[in-house]
């Protein structure tokens, strides 16, 4: 503020209805200095208000005198300290300002970093809610998984079981079986030994270089003929040509029939086509065929070779089979197979 507006107000009185004596011996009491009274546009240092006094009169209002003190002069420090006080108070400010700021843009910062924080925690709040729902339905697939593995388990512990009791079961049946095996070979020894002493003993009743089997003597022939010659061959060496009555002959005579040769038996359809009789005229037992494949066929031959009487003779060709019978002519050479009774 400058000098010129610098006042010195000394005296201030106020002046109050009353007693005169009464006033007297309250002045001393109510004199009051003011040392520090401020007034828009005056300086603070620059006015003094030096004496305070009721208003003569007695009224019951008050009356304040205000004289303007002289200026004083200006000390140069007092001015130093109040610019150097400005100063602070202005550097204050500024500091608070930028405090201020500053912490509105840490709390702005804090804000943004806030919402970016919460976004992301929700997104990791999603993942970790979908992660723990697969992980409870994976749990409750293994837990399904664990009651089914169980389950099966003891299924299997059941089916093992009882595997072990067929399978000792069954090893008890082959033990036995084992013992009637044993006992059945043992028979079977004994019988063929006794088989091999009836037919040492038949063949007593055979004729030399004839063949027992199942009371009858067979004899293989080692030159060969027409049908017709070894029929008449055999009826010479007292028998026939074999007539084949069961299977167990039918092995047998394959059995004995070695290869490549081939041999005349009894049978024949010269007589009529297709009616195959054996040589003691006897027809052919339809339970006791043991034709090859398509025979008879009654071949009448080809461009090398012609039968005008086609096949009508038959013969065992075929080794090491049941089925070994063709029909062939009858003027073919072959061996031949006699039988006759054991004596």
């Amino acid at each position: 503020m400058a000098d010129s507006d610098d006042v010195n107000y000394s005296e201030i009185r106020f002046a109050q209805s009353g007693d005169r004596m009464k006033r007297e011996r309250q002045k001393e009491s109510e004199d009051a200095i003011y040392s520090n009274v401020v007034r828009p546009g005056i300086d603070n240092e620059d006015c003094v208000y030096s004496t305070v006094s009721p208003h003569q009169g007695g009224g019951s209002e008050s009356a304040v005198s205000i004289s303007q003190a002289q200026p004083k002069p200006k000390d140069s420090s007092s001015g130093s300290k109040v610019k150097t006080h400005k100063r602070a108070c202005r550097r204050s400010t500024i500091l608070l300002l930028f405090l201020l700021f500053l912490l509105l843009g840490i709390t702005l910062c804090l804000g943004v970093m806030y919402v970016f924080k919460g976004n992301s925690l929700r997104a990791v709040e999603q993942n970790l809610t979908g992660s723990l729902t697969a992980l409870q339905s994976l749990q409750k697939d293994k837990d399904n998984l664990t009651a089914l593995v169980t389950e099966q388990g003891e299924n299997h512990s059941k089916e093992r079981i009882q595997l072990q009791k067929e399978l000792e079961e069954v090893k008890k049946n082959l033990d036995d079986q084992s013992k009637k095996y044993d006992v059945l070979s043992d028979e079977k020894e004994r019988l063929q030994n006794h088989l091999q002493d009836l037919q040492k003993e038949a063949l007593k009743n055979c004729a030399a270089g004839w063949e027992y089997f199942s009371g009858k003597c067979y004899y293989f022939s080692t030159d060969k003929k027409n049908w017709t010659e070894s029929r008449d061959a055999c009826v010479t060496m007292g028998g026939h040509l074999v007539i084949i009555e069961t299977e167990k002959e039918q092995d047998f005579l394959n059995q004995r029939n070695p290869a490549p040769h081939e041999y005349w038996i009894g049978l024949t359809d010269s007589a009529k086509e297709a009616e195959w009789r054996w040589v003691d005229n006897s027809l052919l037992n339809d339970n006791a065929k043991y034709w090859w494949g398509n025979e008879p066929d009654d071949w009448k031959g080809d461009a090398t070779r012609t039968l005008l009487e086609g096949e009508d003779c038959a013969k065992v060709a075929v080794h090491g089979v049941r089925l070994s019978w063709y029909d062939a002519s009858c003027e073919d050479h072959n061996k031949c197979i006699c039988e006759c009774k054991a004596k």
